[in-house]
């Protein structure tokens, strides 16, 4: 699920090179205040400062670099955008519609022609869509998930969640009162129990700090249940839910915690790992894969962190948002790269992640992505193409994905 504040967006997605290491979230957790308060005051040259702390804490990531290139344009130091942007085309990224309006002076620039072909070639589009239906109503959805029993799409917002049909038809399925005015994010349904498991929090706006699972029961959705996730010293956000077979684990992107819930109890901690802004998260295997600033984590199913996620020759498995699974394949919304990806991977017991698929990239079916679910022999990516309407509808966009 997307995270929405926007200066979330700037630092996100970290590579995973090794284990946790305090003194480089430290490093990014700095920067990012730092970052916050430089862009809200237009100190383009505090902001640059804070990009180039966070690119030396993360020398190798992609999208730190894709923001140093922005501010560095932005703030004057032509060289530095240039050597940035070079880096990107020699490793295979461009520059993407978000980062074109900082960047338009060195994108113009005559001597820099021959690197704008470059980073245009690395946007090449990649995969063929196989349907596309916007979703009905105007529902601002930032989950997707699919019930096998039901053969149905599950989509969710503060109006309520939804059955999407595979026209884009949405009809009310139940929790209209508990999401009322709730930020929405996660939406996943349970199997075994045949529940949908909702993430609601309080808007940003209210003051609150509540956040809640809202578990709707998927043959009588007139029986919601609401868990608070509880206190904490900040304000929380429920963004993600892996299916355990006793219930739920929840990400909470504000305070970096993994929690869990079990059914006919209540919210616990699971493990003690602090993620940074912790997002998307599913099974896979005998596995819990969490996807945060600083990569892919993989957990055990009692929370106990085993280690991260790496790529096999080096490949980057970063900029994730939403996760899906099917056995052992992970597949991954990559939509903080330019390109934006949907790529999959086999997750070995050695938790490398081998035999990486790009199913789409750079289409502009692709554009405002967060996350997708699997529905037979495709995946279904929840996103916002370009349209006639302004904003446009989200829409489910499918692939092939096998």
């Amino acid at each position: 699920m997307r995270i929405k504040q926007a200066a979330l967006a700037l630092v996100a997605a970290v590579a995973a090179a090794g284990p946790v290491q305090a003194d480089v979230r430290a490093t990014i957790d700095s920067a990012f205040t730092d970052l916050q308060a430089a862009r809200r005051s237009g100190d383009r040259i505090r902001t640059l400062t804070a990009a180039r702390r966070m690119a030396a804490a993360a020398p190798d990531n992609p999208v730190i670099r894709t923001f140093l290139a922005r501010f560095a344009a932005a703030a004057g130091d032509q060289a530095l955008a240039v050597e940035t942007l070079t880096w990107l085309a020699d490793r295979g990224y461009g520059v993407d519609a978000r980062a074109r309006p900082d960047l338009k002076h060195v994108l113009s620039a005559p001597g820099n022609r021959n690197l704008v072909r470059r980073l245009d070639a690395n946007l090449r589009a990649v995969g063929g869509v196989s349907g596309l239906a916007p979703i009905s109503g105007g529902l601002d959805s930032e989950g997707v998930d699919y019930d096998s029993r039901r053969d149905r799409l599950y989509v969710a917002d503060a109006s309520g969640v939804y059955a999407v049909g595979a026209d884009g038809t949405a009809e009310l399925v139940g929790g209209g009162e508990a999401l009322k005015d709730r930020f929405v994010l996660g939406v996943r349904r349970h199997p075994k129990g045949d529940n949908i498991f909702v993430c609601s929090s309080a808007r940003p706006d209210t003051g609150e700090k509540a956040a809640e699972l809202v578990v709707i029961d998927a043959a009588d959705p007139r029986r919601v249940e609401r868990f608070d996730l509880g206190p904490s010293s900040g304000t929380r956000l429920c963004n993600d839910v892996a299916v355990l077979d006793d219930g739920a684990a929840i990400t909470d992107t504000n305070t970096g915690e993994v929690l869990r819930y079990r059914f006919g109890g209540g919210v616990e901690r699971f493990g003690r790992t602090l993620f940074t802004y912790p997002n998307g998260a599913v099974r896979v295997g005998d596995v819990v894969v969490v996807a945060d600033l600083l990569g892919l984590w993989a957990l055990d199913l009692n929370g106990n962190l085993l280690g991260p996620l790496r790529g096999e020759d080096g490949a980057y498995i970063g900029g994730m948002d939403g996760l899906a699974a099917d056995g052992h394949r992970l597949y991954g919304v990559q939509n903080l790269t330019a390109p934006a990806r949907v790529v999959s991977f086999r997750l070995g017991s050695d938790l490398v992640l081998r035999d990486r698929r790009v199913i789409a990239s750079a289409l502009p079916e692709l554009q405002g992505m967060t996350t997708a679910t699997l529905q037979g022999d495709e995946i279904v990516v929840l996103s916002r193409p370009a349209g006639a309407t302004e904003p446009p509808p989200k829409a489910l966009v499918r692939f092939k994905a096998r």
